[in-house]
């Protein structure tokens, strides 16, 4: 029972990440500020996608490495 439930949040994880780093939603998010927006010198498109991406393997390492679930 409790592997079926960590299939289940590992299939969430991945609809989630897909749906954070689709174009669409990724392309609201970054509106309609040119190139020249930046934040600390860096792009903010660039700094949105590598703290997305960084989200989705700190969320994944957690959910991996969850022990006392009876496994």
């Amino acid at each position: 029972m409790k592997r079926s439930l960590r299939v289940q949040r590992l299939l969430a994880l991945f609809v989630a990440g897909w749906l954070l780093l689709d174009f669409p939603l990724l392309g609201i998010a970054l509106g309609g500020g040119g190139p020249e927006t930046t934040l600390l010198g860096w792009p903010r498109p660039a700094l949105l996608l590598f703290a997305l991406w960084a989200l989705v393997i700190v969320v994944l390492a957690v959910l991996m490495e969850r022990g006392g679930d009876g496994e």
